[in-house]
């Protein structure tokens, strides 16, 4: 009886431990530069039915994914299978004013680079960085994934 009971008690635990480990992760998005390479899981990512507006998108944990970069260099982009299936585009935002800069329109391509100015000073506090991952070419305008990056001074 105890051990009946002992493996019933073992199988609950396990179906347990297997359904909260179930969650399935979201696509990397991967920047280098200067020699650096960091890879960031999104920040906000719309699974499929689920939308921004709706407020039912997975979120995490806030975390920025910080790139160290130096003056004048590239910064590049490379992206999972499955932003390039909905496009994504690179948003640079001025810490001070909250302007936005798109810097290309969504793509359905893995990779994608863009040049700091020579003489450009990275501010201390560091310059954000989103990828945004759209809603493929039937809504490239939409919004489906955020993945939130900050280029600091190497």
């Amino acid at each position: 009886m105890r051990a009946r009971r002992t493996a019933a008690t073992t199988t609950a635990l396990l179906a347990t431990l297997a359904l909260s480990g179930c969650e399935k992760p979201t696509p990397w998005v991967t920047l280098y530069s200067s020699g650096d390479t960091v890879k960031s899981r999104a920040t906000i990512w719309c699974f499929e039915g689920q939308s921004i507006e709706a407020r039912d998108c997975r979120e995490g944990d806030g975390t920025v994914t910080e790139v160290p970069v130096a003056s004048a260099s590239q910064v590049a982009v490379d992206v999972d299978r499955e932003l390039l299936h909905r496009g994504f585009s690179v948003v640079v935002v001025d810490p001070q004013s909250g302007q936005e800069q798109q810097l290309n329109a969504p793509q359905f391509e893995h990779y994608f680079t863009f040049d700091l100015p020579a003489g450009f000073q990275v501010p201390e506090e560091g310059l954000p960085v989103q990828v945004r991952a759209h809603g493929g070419e039937e809504d490239p305008a939409a919004v489906t994934g955020v993945y939130e990056f900050a280029l600091v001074p190497d």
